[in-house]
């Protein structure tokens, strides 16, 4: 930040008077007075840079915590907007009935994503059907596919309803008549490779993802709950961190367009 730039270049600019003081001693008469007055000149001018140094010492600091403030309230609000953004989707509805259906692998951020995705894509899904979406990529992660690129395959898939991404995972879907035609075309598939696991879709190593599932929710919620509070805050600490930098940069002569992380 600016304030701390112009500290360091005050005290490079701070007069060196010990050279000047070892020089009076060899002096005398009125060169001696002087010399003894230019001193006294420097010393003043050191001591008025040494008020200016420590009051922007104190300002950079209130900046540093008002900045940080300002940044760990950002990256909250951030998150509390998506969210907001999601739900205004029409996401939310299902959460509890899709953590289930995909066995608590996947966070509750992350299923508001696929559900606001099935909810507004082409045709729009029902509970049911976003149900066996979500059962159809654990069924196709039992399979032995990356889970990350089948939760992104399948959900273009639905969302679209173009199937060609899921031929990589070996699903080969004839081509239906019509956006129903194909939708159901999609489902009747995805129940086939569910119905191949008997309806077990576990396996091993999914107790941990599941802990860090809920981990993840916990740290979101967290995050909603200071975002929201954030959204209240957030003008007042942005004008407080904008009158520091103002201020200073009127003190200095400085731009004071210093843009906000």
């Amino acid at each position: 930040m600016a304030i701390g730039h112009v500290s360091n270049i005050l005290t490079v600019f701070k007069a060196d008077t010990k050279q000047h003081k070892a020089a009076i001693k060899q002096l005398s008469g009125e060169e001696k007075k002087r010399s003894q007055q230019l001193l006294e000149n420097m010393e003043k001018e050191n001591a008025k840079l040494d008020k200016q140094i420590d009051r922007l010492g104190k300002m950079a600091k209130v900046a540093a915590v008002v900045t940080a403030g300002y940044v760990a309230m950002k990256a909250s609000l951030d998150g509390y907007l998506e969210r907001s953004q999601l739900l205004a989707s029409g996401a939310g509805k299902h959460t509890d009935a899709l953590r289930k259906s995909t066995n608590g692998l996947v966070s509750d951020m992350k299923l508001l994503k696929i559900e606001s995705s099935l909810l507004n894509g082409t045709v729009r899904l029902t509970g049911k059907q976003m149900e066996t979406a979500t059962k159809f990529m654990l069924a196709l992660r039992k399979e032995g596919h990356n889970f990350h690129e089948v939760q992104q395959e399948v959900t273009k898939a639905f969302i679209e309803l173009n199937t060609e991404g899921l031929k990589k995972f070996g699903v080969n879907i004839k081509a239906a008549s019509g956006e129903v035609g194909t939708l159901d075309a999609i489902l009747v598939e995805a129940q086939k490779h569910i119905d191949n696991f008997g309806g077990d879709l576990n396996i091993e190593g999914d107790d941990a993802i599941r802990a860090a599932a809920a981990l993840e929710n916990m740290f979101d919620s967290l995050k909603a709950d200071f975002g929201e509070l954030a959204s209240e805050i957030m003008p007042a600490l942005v004008a407080g961190l904008r009158l520091i930098i103002d201020a200073g940069a009127k003190l200095y002569h400085l731009p004071s367009n210093t843009p906000l992380p």
